[in-house]
């Protein structure tokens, strides 16, 4: 599992390996968060697919977290582990997917799911506090950035 420090600056990781009774002591993991929510999803193969907003200029000073990690929602990517998270082999930016509303787009929130009948990976997400917008990643494209 991943998850969120509150204005740490980084994802942490934690690991249980009978079903959720028992977790590992939570670890830094080297990915960068601005204290806002990322998403994990499986796809049958066993890879897994985050959806994250891994801002490198994101300080780890927690007052500064608390004023402005918010406004650090950028870059939005999918990156793609095939060894059970201990590496993300496919880093894809999806920044840029529409044409940009502003400077810099803000993505909030995202939510999906994986549809292996279809070979596509669905995702909805709100763009700038006032549009909501869906993003579907075929399979095919997986590969083409791994």
């Amino acid at each position: 599992m991943l998850m969120r420090n509150e204005y740490n600056g980084w994802l942490w990781r934690t690991v249980s390996r009978d079903g959720g009774v028992t977790w590992s002591e939570a670890e830094q993991t080297d990915i960068p968060d601005a204290a806002v929510k990322m998403r994990l999803l499986k796809l049958a193969d066993g890879r897994i697919a985050l959806f994250c907003h891994p801002n490198p200029d994101i300080a780890t000073d927690p007052d500064w977290l608390k004023h402005s990690s918010r406004t650090y929602r950028y870059p939005f990517e999918l990156w793609v582990s095939a060894d059970d998270m201990n590496t993300w082999s496919v880093k894809i930016d999806l920044q840029h997917v529409l044409p940009p509303r502003r400077e810099i787009d803000l993505y909030h929130y995202p939510d999906g799911y994986v549809d292996e009948k279809d070979q596509a990976i669905y995702i909805a997400v709100d763009l700038n506090r006032n549009e909501l917008i869906a993003i579907t990643i075929p399979f095919g494209a997986l590969e083409r950035w791994g």
